[in-house]
């Protein structure tokens, strides 16, 4: 195992190291600035190679957790080495509050080069997002941001297309482009280590904390399968729930997780036909209940939102337009009141893009697609 000073050295070096490729322009014993690039991006392309290549010889039993994963650690620095030259790249053409200045050679350098430097960062997004799930290091996050930034770049780029079977095209293909599921893969991996860690310090008196924070990860996993349209297998971790998920309760948070797992269990049915839910009634009636219920203790709680917003896609989906509109009326009218200032600003964004989809729904598509040119341009 690496002690704390052995660590903190391993840091100290890789941001001297991020400098001196500042302060010397990218030319390093790599080559100059292409060969420099073009190396680094090598090695993290072989990153989820070498270590597929090394749980096979072990028999799929790598992990970070423990003496096993010391040798991993230069592959964690190589991660950092990138972070860290990405921010003095940044810093040598604007500046930073924080770093120190580049010198005036480098600072012209990059300045020219600024386009090049930002391809190269955007072009390694997915090398360094593979890297950290191969790894199970999840300070990549920020990369998964970039891919998000990008897809909607992207689809800003595919509504300029007036032919909407261009449009349709474009977006088939960002699609299949993104179409793995990268936070999927985030959550089994954190398992496989919580599992690892539960095993290893099963008895301590701290083992009870070792768990999934209250949350019912079996539903998170079905939730996940119902997006991916495999049916068979959200059944299989829906029947994996406790029983009393079906059950109605007064505590705000459960009934929001309980709420997704019965509105889930609907849709299933009515994917096969044997829905319980009238066809001309389709507004999942108990749950508007507990709506009014939560409108008239906790107008203004987050949670009450949240119910409406998720009843108001249900409906959506159903195809029950007219109650879709007057849930959606209603978050208009009464969203400004959320005790959540930073909920409040991400309902009132899923609230435009669920009036967009209800627009589509309703065959409205010039409008649909007018109103989220404007919703990307945000």
């Amino acid at each position: 195992m690496f002690s704390v000073n052995n660590l903190a050295g391993a840091w100290w070096a890789v941001q001297e190291a991020a400098r001196y490729c500042i302060a010397m322009r990218l030319r390093t014993n790599l080559g100059g600035p292409t060969q420099t690039f073009a190396a680094l991006e090598r090695m993290l392309l072989d990153i989820a190679d070498v270590l597929q290549l090394d749980s096979d010889q072990i028999d799929g039993n790598l992990s970070i957790i423990g003496s096993s994963g010391t040798h991993l650690r230069p592959m964690r620095l190589l991660l950092d080495f990138v972070e860290a030259l990405k921010k003095n790249v940044y810093n040598a053409y604007e500046g930073s509050a924080i770093l120190p200045p580049a010198n005036r050679h480098s600072s012209m350098f990059f300045g020219a080069n600024k386009k090049v430097c930002e391809e190269w960062f955007s072009r390694i997004c997915d090398p360094m997002i593979n890297a950290g799930l191969a790894l199970q290091c999840h300070d990549t996050i920020q990369y998964c941001t970039s891919c998000l930034q990008e897809l909607r770049n992207l689809l800003s780029s595919a509504l300029k297309d007036k032919s909407r079977a261009q449009v349709s095209e474009n977006l088939h293909n960002i699609r299949g482009r993104y179409s793995g599921d990268l936070l999927k893969k985030s959550l089994e991996v954190w398992l496989l280590e919580l599992q690892t860690l539960r095993a290893k310090h099963a008895g301590k008196n701290y083992y009870s904390a070792l768990t999934a924070g209250r949350n019912e990860i079996n539903a998170i996993h079905a939730l996940a399968r119902f997006d991916e349209g495999d049916f068979q297998a959200a059944w299989a971790f829906l029947d994996l729930t406790p029983k009393s998920s079906c059950e109605l309760t007064l505590d705000p948070k459960l009934a929001l997780q309980r709420s997704d797992q019965m509105l889930l269990q609907a849709l299933l049915l009515l994917n096969e036909g044997k829905s319980v839910i009238n066809s001309a009634h389709q507004d999942c009636n108990p749950w508007l209940k507990v709506l009014r219920v939560y409108r008239a203790i906790a107008p203004s709680s987050p949670v009450t939102f949240k119910l409406c917003m998720n009843l108001s896609s249900l409906a959506r989906k159903q195809r029950n337009m007219m109650i879709a509109n007057r849930l959606n009326n209603y978050l208009r009218d009464h969203i400004s009141s959320c005790s959540d200032e930073r909920c409040h600003k991400v309902l009132i964004s899923n609230l435009k893009y669920e009036e967009i989809l209800l627009m589509y729904a309703e065959n409205k598509y010039e409008d649909a697609f007018t109103n989220l040119w404007s919703f990307v341009h945000l």
